[in-house]
């Protein structure tokens, strides 16, 4: 899924018109943004925090935000917009851009398993994610050593992918974003590993497993042990209605296993929160935000 992955030249001052970026919602932050190119034309924007250039330190830290499922909004469908500014304000450099199939790039989805039929659309959303992080890490302002994930529903399912793969990741937090796939079946209530193969269309390699999940030959405990030992925080909330929340809790015990043989057992670390379901809340998005200034300061 991975082996695709080359770095890639970032254009840094070019990006979608005008009228595009007004009708996304793409200039409602008020931060200061620049515009980036990266992978095949895929446009970008780079937030940055209020504060004038002369009261900040030359390099900041960094986000790439991955959020969730929004065809017509894209990044900033549902809560793009608030993380943004969140995460600004705590004097990080946001990168985001949309996800393949949402707005502006509703058609890359349309004859997409036609030009790639032996590959997933969760490889190309990787694919996207770590060509991402060449904009970051070739960005003057970015200090490369303080490079972070922030992955919302499907881009917390993507996140968790991107953190197994590439170490230029100083940690990555992970919100509502994934249950296990071998006890997802079409019983559980969540949608089950259907949604991936059918639904979706993200996996579908995973459709032979329908109906025998047990049988799946990867699943997010063996995922999240790869990403060790940097730090990783799951946000499980207990009513969310596509994930399993005991199941969530026994898949990150599993990998902190792994963790604790490298001697970083707590630099993986569950929130799973009472009452809410999925959605990012603002509590949710401050306990992640001090997360992530927490991981900083170190």
């Amino acid at each position: 899924m991975h082996s695709f992955y080359r770095p890639m030249e970032v254009a840094f001052g070019q990006g979608e018109s005008q009228n595009l970026t007004r009708m996304l919602g793409h200039d409602r932050p008020t931060e200061p943004t620049v515009k980036a190119r990266f992978g095949e034309g895929i446009n970008a924007n780079l937030y940055y925090p209020k504060r004038p250039t002369s009261s900040r330190p030359a390099k900041l830290p960094a986000v790439l935000w991955l959020g969730p499922l929004s065809c017509s909004g894209g990044y900033t469908g549902f809560y793009g917009v608030a993380p943004i500014r969140e995460l600004t304000d705590a004097d990080f450099i946001v990168l985001c851009y949309d996800p393949i199939g949402t707005g502006n790039r509703q058609y890359e989805r349309r004859e997409f398993y036609d030009k790639y039929p032996k590959w997933s659309l969760v490889g190309k959303m990787v694919l996207d994610a770590r060509h991402a992080l060449d904009v970051l890490t070739q960005s003057p302002d970015v200090d490369r050593k303080q490079v972070y994930l922030m992955g919302y529903a499907m881009g917390g399912m993507v996140a968790t992918f991107v953190a197994a793969r590439d170490f230029r990741l100083a940690g990555s937090a992970v919100v509502a974003g994934f249950t296990p796939m071998r006890g997802d079946s079409d019983t559980a209530g969540t949608g089950g590993i259907r949604r991936y193969s059918h639904l979706y269309g993200w996996l579908p390699r995973l459709g032979p497993f329908v109906g025998q999940e047990r049988r799946v030959p990867v699943d997010f405990d063996e995922i999240l042990a790869l990403a060790a030992p940097r730090p990783t925080l799951i946000v499980s909330p207990k009513r969310d209605w596509h994930a399993d929340a005991g199941e969530v809790a026994f898949a990150v015990g599993r990998a902190r296993t792994v963790y604790a043989a490298l001697g970083a057992e707590d630099a993986l670390r569950i929130i799973s929160e009472e009452d809410t379901w999925n959605r990012l809340t603002d509590t949710t998005m401050q306990k992640v935000t001090d997360w992530l200034k927490g991981q900083h300061r170190r």
